[in-house]
């Protein structure tokens, strides 16, 4: 076999009427760049951001976008012919980036809609990128064997990014620290952060996979990458993501449906053979089952696929209150929306205790792709979007016999995409593969046309000094947009990233002095550092072991306060009314040491209640800012309010005993305390709320009570067959131990060895622990 060098390799990718040696240097340029985009889902960095499988990724890709577009026209300033075809696919799609522009502009928040938020950094300056990638795609790849090479490298990454999920479950993974894999879960999220994000990725090469079985021609390569898209399957389903499932079964149902009974070109042969790969997929799927069943493989995943059927029918999921949300928010601004990043101020605000969602559920989308287009960009933005999909299936028709499976295969992924979209939102991922699919969709219309370009003739070669002074023009612009695109964003990641793990290992002073130094910028995400920055200075305020002096926290606690509230008072902006919150809160504790942060914590609720008089947590902190002021039976009244509108006791009695023991009144707290941990059953899932109780008890030193109720929270676990924390039987043998029981504190690390087999050895140090007298403090979860 004749070996080919990877120059030669490199030159069958340029056309071959391309005489011009610059001309051929940029299309190697632009189409080694357009390669290296696509190893997109590989780059990772928890040196560079806080979010290591968001940020590095989009950054990547806004810097090799732009490089690739400037070559791009680089190319078209030498050679006008490269210039993309028009075609449906074309206009409707500039159509809809046009529409999402000005929707951007005239919506509620432009800057927001620009710029997105730290932890998603999407917004119009992604689909902007994704519009100069469409471009390029349009213009560039023009003949089946481009697409081809593209589509093979793109499938050998995701092979990599497979395998590093599988490492990921096997704990062989070095991506991400152990509190980052989600192993716990079972679901696989590889290199992409989050499971979601990897289904979403997977259904995409799952049908580029399929592509090319349809474009290869060696038989070898076809079953290759029909076993590929099987093991894309199997991962799409340890993914656990429910929407991507139901998108997926959909575009396979109606590939096999068209192909078994539509009018298509294949034969017999063929179709036994698709019955085949449907057996076979049967079989895959009972091997999963039956691994269900017999517990020896995934739990997770399949116990969602099966709950998602209770959550459709029955409508509990939280998602569907964010839907109804969504929709009475369009109602509002029906024609072109509130612009993009805008769905997290409008949930807060608009929200009502009568819906679905939960009070503070993370929805900065509405998890349905159409409402988060009608809320966004409104009717005239859904419908320039449907557009793309309605000319994408109309050139697949139209050319449908030229490559009857290729054209089937793409139809089925748009259909894929669509009905996932009903229930999920766009990752990075998605987008940009949608991206890929409509440019490829186009070229089945480009490839009737010739090159699909205009003769050099109507595009006379421009003057050479003309040509130099663009080229200049292009290049310093190019500079200019990745300084403050790339350079100005990896910074604040990084600051930002610096701030939040000074704060993490409980350095309080260099997180406030990484804030200080990100507010000397004015960055896109000062509204999330000042939030994060409030977060940290109250949690430092109410640490009874804090390092940092005293007098500084309080004067720096101040300041950010005082600089968050002049943010606040910014245009309509990322969570109000959960940011509004936390600075009420701020004050409050400030409050302790300087009285007169009262009134300024009471005026923050009091503008949060004026963006939305249904949340309860608002009515929470004035009830709280009553006592504070020795009005405890206005206090009340508040907080009997705030329990008409959630119908929340636990939350009632917790709240109200978590404000007399901030008032002294340690033995009511205690009282209301308790009966809001058993009222809300919250001694299952928050060790949080056990632990509060634990330090009034010990406040008290009623250590009586608290052995009981470590007591009764353990009866409750095996009444319930609940697995329970092993540290419950520590805590308890250490408080009985301090009260002088050594027959219970004996019994409880017996219990301890009983229930835990793997913890005997720890169980027998504290029995051992038992014949040293010595009186240390009891220790609390």
């Amino acid at each position: 076999m004749t070996k080919i060098s990877p120059l030669k390799y490199m030159r069958r990718l340029l056309p071959s009427t391309s005489s011009s040696p610059h001309e051929q240097i940029l299309l190697l340029g632009i189409k080694a760049g357009l390669f290296l985009i696509f190893l997109s889902p590989l780059v990772i960095s928890t040196y560079l951001s806080y979010f290591p499988a968001i940020a590095p990724p989009v950054l990547y890709l806004r810097f090799l976008i732009e490089i690739v577009l400037l070559l791009y026209l680089l190319l078209l300033l030498k050679n006008p012919e490269w210039r993309p075809a028009f075609s449906p696919i074309v206009a409707s799609f500039f159509i809809f980036v046009l529409v999402v522009g000005i929707s951007d502009i005239f919506g509620i928040n432009p800057q927001r809609s620009l710029w997105s938020t730290i932890h998603r950094m999407e917004g119009f300056l992604l689909t902007a990128h994704l519009a100069a990638l469409f471009l390029v795609l349009c213009g560039i790849m023009r003949k089946w064997e481009d697409w081809r090479n593209l589509f093979r490298w793109i499938v050998f990454i995701s092979v990599i990014v497979g395998i590093v999920g599988i490492l990921q479950q096997l704990g062989l993974s070095f991506f991400y620290g152990p509190s980052n894999v989600r192993a716990e879960s079972l679901r696989i999220e590889s290199s992409l952060g989050n499971p979601i994000f990897y289904g979403e990725y997977l259904l995409f090469v799952f049908f580029f996979s399929l592509f090319l079985a349809a474009l290869e021609k060696r038989p070898s390569l076809k079953t290759l990458f029909g076993f590929i898209a099987l093991w894309q399957i199997v991962l799409l389903f340890y993914t656990g993501t429910r929407a991507a499932w139901i998108g997926a079964a959909a575009g396979i149902i109606f590939i096999l449906g068209i192909l078994l009974l539509g009018p298509g070109k294949i034969n017999q042969k063929q179709k036994k053979c698709i019955l085949s790969g449907i057996l076979i997929f049967l079989a895959l799927f009972l091997f999963l089952l039956l691994g269900y069943t017999s517990k020896t493989l995934m739990l997770a995943p399949m116990e969602r696929y099966l709950n998602s059927w209770t959550a459709l029918f029955y409508q509990t999921d939280v998602r569907f209150g964010a839907w109804q949300i969504g929709l009475e928010a369009w109602k509002k601004r029906p024609v072109l929306g509130y612009g993009q990043e805008s769905f997290s101020y409008i949930y807060e605000t608009q929200w009502h205790p009568t819906e679905i969602a939960r009070e503070f559920a993370p929805f900065d989308t509405a998890h349905n792709k159409m409402i988060d287009l009608l809320v966004e960009s409104g009717l005239v933005g859904l419908l320039s979007y449907i557009a793309i999909f309605t000319s994408s299936f109309f050139i697949l028709w139209k050319n449908r016999f030229k490559n009857y499976l290729l054209a089937l295969f793409a139809a089925g992924a748009f259909l894929t995409y669509s009905i996932r979209g009903l229930f999920a939102f766009d990752g990075l991922q998605a987008s940009f593969l949608l991206t890929v699919t409509f440019a490829f969709a186009h070229s089945f219309n480009a490839e009737n046309k010739k090159n699909a370009a205009l003769p050099d003739k109507k595009f006379p070669a421009l003057n050479t000094k003309i040509r130099i002074f663009f080229t200049l023009l292009l290049c310093v612009a190019t500079i200019f947009l990745i300084k403050i695109f790339v350079i100005e964003p990896a910074r604040d990641q990084r600051i930002f990233r610096q701030m939040v793990l000074a704060a993490d290992n409980g350095e309080t002073a260099q997180s406030l002095f990484w804030l200080e130094k990100a507010a000397k910028y004015n960055t896109y995400m000062r509204r999330e550092i000042y939030l994060q920055g409030m977060v940290v200075a109250d949690f430092a305020l109410r640490k009874p072991d804090e390092k940092m002096p005293r007098d500084l926290l309080l004067a720096e606690s101040k300041k950010i306060l005082f600089a968050a509230g002049n943010n606040l008072a910014a245009a309509k902006d990322y969570s109000p009314i959960k940011t509004g919150l936390v600075a009420t809160r701020l004050a409050y504790d400030l409050s302790m040491e300087n009285p007169l942060m009262l009134a300024e914590s009471e005026k923050i609720v009091n503008g949060v209640r004026t963006l939305n008089p249904a949340m309860p947590q608002s009515y929470y902190l004035l009830g709280a800012i009553q006592f504070r002021k020795g009005r405890p039976k206005e206090g009340i009244e508040l907080l009997k309010k705030a329990y008409g509108i959630d119908g929340n006791a636990a939350r009632f009695f917790w709240t109200h005993g978590e404000i007399l023991a901030e008032n002294g009144e340690f033995e009511k707290a205690a009282i209301l305390m308790k009966k809001g941990i058993i009222t809300g059953n919250w001694w299952t899932a928050d060790n949080g709320a056990i632990s509060g109780l634990a330090e009034i008890y010990g406040r008290l030193a009623e250590y009586e009570k608290l052995a009981s109720f470590y007591e009764e929270v353990l009866w409750r676990y095996e009444k319930d067959r609940k697995s329970s924390n092993p540290l419950l039987y520590a805590y308890l043998f250490a408080t009985y131990r301090k009260i002088g029981d050594w027959e219970k504190a004996r019994f409880t690390a017996e219990r301890l060895e009983r229930k835990y087999p793997d913890l005997q050895s720890a169980a027998q140090e504290l029995i051992s622990s038992l014949g040293k007298n010595d009186d240390k403090r009891v220790e609390t979860p």
